[in-house]
């Protein structure tokens, strides 16, 4: 919910407050609208009543979006005296007097904020390190526009819509477009960790600060029931900081990191608390199939003491909501993601409006066998053998030549060995020649923009982890999906805090020569059943790609895409894996390639003139 939104074009100019209020039509979803005209700059927000807030005091206009976890420890650091009842808006005009840039990497929470400088006609836009709150960027003509969804952005500027053809290629090879485009000609998102500095006047004036860069790696031996201790300190303050105290749901599956935040959650809250509903656990359940994961999830319930909501989700299918999800969104998802489509109107229903979910913790507190490498190249050879083979994998990955494969990237084989690309071969097949010189493997915007720092190896795939969750737009698709259920959902494992303790610790200790999430199964012991500590094999939700592939038969001819016809997609190399029998990571990679033609359709449709529910103008691509 809620959301933010600025033009940045000349003063006087009587269009600004009309473009303005046409954006904030655009969703009205989000929230009541409120909005100020100053000089060269109109600024608004939308707001459930607290997830957004606008200010306007003495030098400073201020619209935030999300929700800030340490103001008060901030406070009595700095000295800062809060109005009581103050918004975050105010609070954030208030701390940026005292501290500038710098006060933005002090943050903890979810975030995103546009600071208007009167005295020097520059507006700051800025989110927070790891980017969950979407802030887009659209320069057309005379003016800068600035919003939290793409399209509220082209309601404003009415710019033609097109296709940026260079960004579905992106998606399909990387999972993610380079530097922050989007599917739309023009339209770029902000980086997370970044403020961005717009000037009024002509239009192309920008300059980008960087308040957040990889912690070096702590050298002291601390040892793993100390590094549990701390990592369950920080999982304390980063579940009590994102729960607010008129209740919260939670995101629950049967895995070790939603069920980190339940279990934090439900040792944090009374007992009464837990059994009136006002803190409560949702779950997708499929009967009958193998990505069930009710036991544990039941265990989990059982263990707290909590009757949680089970959504049966086995009766739906991705093709159910294609339409309804390309319609309306900004970029194209998997099909899979009716889930959290599943848990968010169950939520809605149960009134809560803000939900936790457990992802980030594969990103930092999953743990790497990246070190492995580096003792390899080091001379500790036999170290690093030893180490690799006391590593428990699931069942699927047990042999010798699985575990040396961990080696392969850190030795070059992968590049050398077209075989070991894995489901790469797939992408780069039914990617048309002109997009196709993709290297592999692929480094992220996170190790570009710290690419002449002397980082390990593991920390490098730590940036990879940050990439990966902007890959497929997972975080601003989660927002923008909870947002049109009334839901503002919040993420604690992507605690700044947490994420500096996981670039700081050896990766030796995440993993310790047994397992991955190491630390994280020794933080939650006593919160969590065993049943769900010791598990290792990972669930397999490839079923529910399985089941989209007769999308593939309904679908108009291969030749007709709209990607084929664009250059984009080689559509005899479709054809060719459709005409045999393919295996499931092909059915996956050309399922995504289905969703994202469909996307294309909907959002850039030839036949139509108007967004669903906007005022932008399109034309044909």
């Amino acid at each position: 919910m809620g959301a933010i939104l600025a033009i940045l074009g000349e003063a006087g100019n009587p269009e600004l407050a009309e473009r303005l209020q046409r954006m904030l039509a655009r969703s009205p979803y989000r929230g009541k609208p409120e909005f100020l005209v100053d000089g060269p700059l109109a600024i608004g927000i939308q707001s459930m009543g607290w997830d957004a807030s606008l200010h306007s005091a003495g030098n400073w206009l201020v619209a935030f979006h999300g929700y800030i976890g340490n103001w008060d420890e901030l406070a009595v650091e700095r000295g800062w005296r809060f109005p009581d009842g103050a918004s975050n808006a105010e609070k954030i005009s208030v701390a940026f007097e005292d501290m500038g840039n710098r006060l933005f990497g002090r943050l903890r929470g979810e975030w995103a904020a546009l600071i208007w400088n009167r005295r020097e006609r520059t507006l700051l836009a800025a989110r927070d390190v790891i980017g969950c709150r979407p802030l887009f960027v659209h320069k057309h003509r005379d003016a800068i526009y600035v919003a939290t969804e793409i399209r509220q952005v082209l309601a404003g500027s009415e710019a033609a819509v097109r296709l940026n053809p260079n960004a579905p290629a992106d998606f399909l090879l990387l999972r993610f477009p380079e530097n922050g485009r989007t599917f739309f000609e023009g339209i770029g998102m902000l980086p997370g960790g970044v403020v961005r500095e717009l000037h009024s006047g002509p239009v192309g004036e920008e300059e980008d600060f960087e308040f957040w860069g990889p912690p070096p790696m702590n050298p002291s031996a601390s040892s793993s029931e100390e590094l549990a201790e701390e990592l369950q300190e920080l999982l304390d303050v980063a579940v009590r900081r994102a729960t607010p105290e008129s209740g919260a749901g939670v995101s629950l599956s049967g895995g070790l990191d939603s069920g980190s935040v339940w279990g934090t959650l439900a040792s944090q809250v009374s007992s009464n608390d837990l059994r009136s509903g006002k803190y409560r656990p949702f779950s997708n359940v499929y009967p009958g199939m193998p990505c069930d994961e009710t036991p544990y999830i039941r265990s989990v319930l059982d263990f707290t003491g909590t009757d949680g909501i089970l959504v049966d989700s086995a009766g739906h299918r991705g093709r159910d909501y294609l339409s309804l999800f390309c319609e309306v969104f900004d970029w194209p998802s998997l099909p899979n993601c009716f889930a959290l489509e599943l848990i968010c109107k169950a939520a809605s229903k149960e009134g809560q409006s803000v939900l936790l979910t457990g992802l980030g913790g594969d990103n930092w507190l999953h743990g790497s066998l990246d070190y492995v490498r580096e003792l390899f190249y080091s001379g500790h050879m036999i170290g690093a053998v030893l180490d690799l083979m006391r590593v428990r994998l699931p069942s699927s990955n047990k042999g010798f030549f699985r575990k040396i494969f961990w080696l392969s990237p850190g030795l070059g084989l992968t590049r050398l060995l077209p075989f070991l690309r894995g489901a790469a071969g797939l992408r780069q097949d039914i990617v048309a020649d002109a997009h196709r010189e993709v290297d592999f493997p692929i480094c992220g915007s996170w190790d570009q923009r710290v690419g002449g720092e002397l980082l390990s190896q593991s920390q490098r795939t730590l940036l990879r982890g940050m990439d990966r969750l902007a890959a497929v737009f997972i975080l601003e698709f989660c927002e923008l999906q909870a947002a049109r259920h009334g839901i503002e959902i919040r993420h604690p494992l992507m605690d700044a805090d947490i994420v500096d303790f996981a670039f700081a610790t050896d990766p030796r200790s995440m993993v310790e020569g047994r397992c991955f999430k190491h630390l994280l199964r020794r933080a939650m012991m006593g919160r969590l059943p065993a049943a769900v500590l010791a598990r290792i094999e990972r669930t397999a939700f490839n079923c529910l790609f399985e089941q989209e592939v007769d999308l593939l038969q309904r679908d108009r001819p291969v030749a007709d895409w709209e990607l084929v016809r664009r250059g984009i997609l080689d559509g005899d190399q479709i054809d060719s894996h459709l005409s045999r029998q393919y295996n499931k990571r092909e059915s996956i990679e050309i399922v995504c390639a289905l969703w994202v033609e469909v996307f294309v359709r909907r959002a850039f449709s030839m036949d139509r003139d108007r967004f669903d529910g906007g005022t932008v103008r399109g034309e044909a691509i």
